[in-house]
């Protein structure tokens, strides 16, 4: 393939160096010896050229070791981006332009351009999580890279409708698409919590790293952050916060103790946003005389609380008011401030389709939120939850 180059020569050549003269057998990242200084947790502190050449080397040694991922020369990105084209770039992020590609051999790819030094190390964690994973329907397929100059460029699957930011607020997404949606990225979360080679905590779920096939089917991206803990435990203890405003789970900002529970909040967060709508932060919902109201989830859960949901609930999705109440519900669950009481992915898929009852999860949530005791709103809702296993088929 000619798009594909792969320098053995200088693979072998890089190998017997780091072999023979920077391989620690304590460093260990996804299974993998790395040299010293490649290793993602010393990226930190390099000196300003180090990182690109770390990232360079380390990049190197995934495309000797995975079969998928390959290197590509910037002739073949130029050519598939059609020098970068503005018809071609889908969006712009903190670290650089998305654009949209095609390969002399006809295959639609979605190329990720950075260039920013400080996110070199975010280039190297997100190969290393994503070469380990087996294909998931719902997860971004890496496959490619290429470095020129100070920019790297990671090669992905394409995914033709753009990142769900770009789409929530336009009518093309009915419920059927926004339930499918939610539903993948719950399904992605189960796969990286649960059952990946080692668990993974993806720290940076938000509707801007959801992209969109041809299909609106979801693709989970965006692992620059992502953290692996040990497959027996459930938390760890960070220096630095990472992560989007209003994503972050309050018991890691406040704690530095980050969990998949983590995730859970991002999660639900996410779920008020796609069924109301509205940005996660909003100066202008303040105006209301409620100034909390600008962070989304305080402005969902006064209007559940007051019986005002219909208020909120984004005009476009055509479905039965009581339904959509049993989805906000599921993404307040999510972001509850105690994560002791947020339910965990796999639970979340459940409610998702109408297999598991919300109605003792709701109950208690609304008495810790009103200071009261327990079980005083233990309503039953199954007739609800009949009527989302018909409406979410399984």
């Amino acid at each position: 393939m000619a798009e594909v180059v792969v320098g053995l020569e200088s693979i072998l050549a890089l190998q017997e160096r780091t072999d023979s003269q920077l391989l620690s057998k304590d460093n260990r990242f996804f299974g993998r010896r790395v040299p010293t200084f490649l290793f993602p947790s010393n990226l930190e502190n390099s000196v300003e050229g180090t990182s690109l050449k770390s990232l360079d080397a380390y990049l190197y040694t995934v495309v000797g070791e995975n079969q998928i991922l390959h290197r590509f020369d910037f002739t073949t990105i130029v050519y598939a981006t059609e020098n970068f084209s503005g018809a071609n770039r889908l969006s712009f992020a903190r670290y650089g332009f998305v654009y949209k590609g095609k390969l002399q051999n006809g295959q639609h790819i979605t190329i990720t351009q950075y260039f920013e030094k400080w996110v070199y190390k975010e280039c190297m964690n997100e190969a290393s999580v994503l070469v380990k994973f087996e294909h998931d329907e719902n997860m971004i397929q890496l496959f490619g890279y290429c470095i020129e100059g100070t920019k790297v460029y990671l090669l992905y699957d394409f995914a033709s409708n753009s990142t769900l930011k770009d789409l929530i607020l336009d009518p093309i997404l009915d419920w059927n698409r926004r339930f499918k949606i939610i539903l993948g990225v719950a399904r992605a979360l189960v796969y990286l919590h649960n059952h990946a080679p080692i668990r993974i905590i993806h720290r940076d779920v938000k509707p801007e790293n959801i992209l969109l096939d041809e299909n609106f089917d979801p693709k989970l991206s965006g692992f620059g952050l992502a953290m692996a803990v040990n497959n027996k435990e459930d938390c760890t203890d960070l220096v630095t916060i990472c992560g989007t405003s209003g994503y972050i789970a309050p018991e890691y900002h406040q704690t530095s103790k980050l969990s998949t529970k983590a995730d859970v909040y991002s999660f639900g967060v996410l779920v008020l946003e796609t069924v109301t709508g509205q940005r996660v932060i909003d100066d202008t919902r303040a105006d209301t005389g409620h100034n909390e109201d600008s962070e989304l989830k305080s402005y969902v859960q006064r209007n559940w609380l007051e019986g005002t949901l219909s208020d909120i609930i984004d005009l476009r999705i055509d479905v039965d008011s009581i339904l959509m109440t049993k989805f906000v519900e599921i993404g307040l669950l999510c972001v509850q401030d105690d994560a002791s009481v947020r339910p965990k992915m796999e639970e979340v898929v459940d409610m998702l389709l109408g297999t598991s009852s919300l109605s003792f999860p709701v109950s208690e949530m609304r008495a810790r939120i009103n200071g009261e005791p327990p079980h005083l709103y233990d309503y039953d809702t199954s007739v609800v939850e009949d009527d989302i296993s018909e409406l979410c088929p399984r």
